[in-house]
């Protein structure tokens, strides 16, 4: 058996005892068993499945993250899990409220950068004025 634990920002999402597990790595998918090799790899937005320890599936819509396994210990970090037992309800989940979430992030990531040079060009105005004794 495999311990693994899905860690959020917010706590333990899951902790269970599993057979395997299945990833969408960025370098493609993996499944990995208990005697398998330590392994460490970034996950992209996706389904990761893992089977109990009756064998049952489970499903996690993950968003992004890092797993990590090392011995019989797998643990993985997301920004945004959620547990589900649809494959096809956690699918539409990511393909739609999962993609909102990324594109407001990057609205957000340019509102502040814009923020920032606004910032900037203050501070070296203000400078400016400072040398030439405007101020």
């Amino acid at each position: 058996m495999i311990l693994f634990d899905v860690l959020t920002p917010v706590g333990v999402l899951l902790k269970a005892k599993i057979q395997k597990i299945s990833v969408e790595s960025v370098d493609g998918f993996r499944t990995l068993l208990p005697k398998h090799t330590d392994y460490v790899t970034a996950l992209k937005t996706g389904i990761v499945s893992y089977w109990d320890e009756t064998g049952t599936i489970g499903y996690i819509a993950c968003n992004e993250g890092i797993l990590t396994k090392k011995g019989n210990h797998i643990r993985l970090a997301t920004r945004l899990g959620i547990l589900g037992s649809n494959i096809n309800e956690l699918m539409h989940l990511i393909e739609t409220d999962f993609k909102k979430m990324e594109e407001a992030r990057k609205e957000t990531n340019k509102a502040m950068a814009q923020m920032e040079i606004s910032l900037a060009q203050g501070l070296l105005k203000l400078n400016r004025e400072q040398k030439n004794g405007s101020f």
